[in-house]
């Protein structure tokens, strides 16, 4: 009895031109498939480096512009300004100071809170006054006993520092007339202090202001224990939100009002916060862009691989009906001298399977190399790098499917050879 893998062999080396032309078909469809996943997959890391590398600049970015609205928003001084419930605004914007009271308490209150949306709490109390020592001139009166720490929170440097016990400070305007330096004696409604400080002209009421320490000044207004405001800092995140500031405050001190003091500087960091929010939603908009890209590439590559799986059969088919067509002959003498049927089926269904074996290998390997030949600037870049690229899965896949459709190819063919009359096909010769 004849060996299969004898006749097998024997055929191959009998038919190379017919056996080489279609382990080229098979190759180039292997090849172009290949290929187009292998790029494929070289676009999607490339694209997810590309996003990669945004997200961190754009990352940075922000914790930059937190940074600046951070230090913006300790420049801009005070801007939010926790009044009494039943504060009069229009009075208090023409007066320049609240005329309602609330506890000193209030202050410790929020401190022992677990408020977010606000920094630096300084409460005080403040009045216009007359100060009959100098005389009878209108001053603004403020009693401020330094910031009170948040207690959940980092210890922060203060903006505002207390006015010591027997000390004062005083507006420009005021020292520039009364001709007051630091170091002078001062009386100030029959007490007695030591000035501290002198500020530089500011160009509003503080010019016209003394600072003095909170207790002191609840003893001269016979307001102990009581304060008309406490002023705060907005954090980074709540900047320009005064619903959300209000809104938290009421938790905690539900009878008062919050208003809040629009400045330049809270307007760049408005501007900054407006910046990082373009920046990522222009990332999320190229991220959704590319991911379009990407589908429609996938489509694109679904189309080309299934071509060409398609073609590869046909031309295996193809290649197979005209062997057996031009072999009847051969085919027949195989039978008379005993060959069987299953053998002539396995010897075109094994020579199916060894084309698609055969070229799906070399398919592979030229398909791989040709894209890394392509993109080879990328790889030298280092920015892709061959194990990335290359997937022992999509080789095994391809290696162990393309026989398996080379031989569904065959099939038809294979049965054809077999169901032939040797003695019908030897009569027609």
């Amino acid at each position: 009895m004849i060996n299969t893998w004898h006749l097998i062999l024997s055929e191959i080396c009998h038919r190379k031109f017919h056996f080489g032309f279609a382990v080229l078909g098979v190759m180039t469809a292997v090849a172009c498939s290949t290929s187009v996943i292998v790029l494929l997959a070289m676009h999607n890391m490339q694209t997810e480096q590309i996003l990669q590398a945004r997200r961190q600049v754009v990352q940075k970015r922000t914790e930059e512009l937190e940074d600046q609205m951070r230090k913006i928003g300790k420049g801009m001084g005070f801007n939010i300004l926790i009044l009494p419930e039943d504060q009069n605004l229009n009075e208090l914007y023409s007066n320049n100071y609240a005329s309602k009271f609330m506890p000193e308490s209030y202050a410790s209150k929020l401190a022992e809170s677990e408020i977010v949306t606000i920094n630096h709490l300084l409460p005080t109390v403040e009045q216009r006054i007359r100060w009959p020592e100098r005389n009878n001139r209108i001053v603004f009166l403020v009693g401020i006993r330094g910031q009170v720490p948040i207690m959940h929170r980092q210890p922060q440097k203060p903006i505002a520092q207390k006015v010591p016990l027997g000390q004062i400070v005083l507006g420009s305007e005021i020292a520039m007339v009364e001709n007051l330096k630091v170091g002078d004696k001062v009386t100030l409604k029959g007490e007695k202090f030591t000035v501290s400080q002198v500020h530089n002209p500011r160009g509003n009421k503080d010019d016209i202001t003394i600072w003095i320490h909170l207790a002191t000044a609840q003893r001269m207004l016979k307001k102990e224990g009581l304060i008309n405001a406490i002023w705060a800092i907005e954090c980074g995140c709540a900047l320009a939100d005064l619903p959300k500031v209000t809104q938290e405050i009421a938790v905690y001190l539900p009878d008062t009002q919050v208003i809040e003091k629009f400045t330049k500087a809270q307007a760049r960091a408005n501007m900054r916060m407006e910046a990082a929010k373009l920046a990522e939603q222009t990332l999320k908009q190229e991220k959704i862009h590319r991911k379009h890209l990407g589908n429609r590439r996938r489509v694109l590559a679904a189309s080309v691989i299934s071509a060409s799986v398609v073609a590869g059969g046909i031309w295996i088919a193809f290649l197979s009906l005209i062997n057996v067509w031009d072999r009847r002959s051969e085919i027949g003498i195989l039978r008379a001298v005993g060959v069987g049927s299953g053998q002539i089926i396995k010897l075109f269904l094994f020579k199916s399977i060894i084309v698609g074996l055969l070229g799906s290998m070399l398919g592979c390997l030229i398909g791989f190399l040709g894209v890394m030949e392509i993109n080879a600037f990328a790889v030298k870049s280092g920015s892709l790098s061959s194990t990335q690229i290359f997937s022992w899965r999509l080789v095994l896949l391809i290696v162990v499917c393309v026989p398996a459709l080379a031989a569904v190819a065959g099939w038809l063919p294979a049965f054809m050879a077999a169901g032939q009359d040797p003695a019908e096909t030897l009569r027609e010769d």
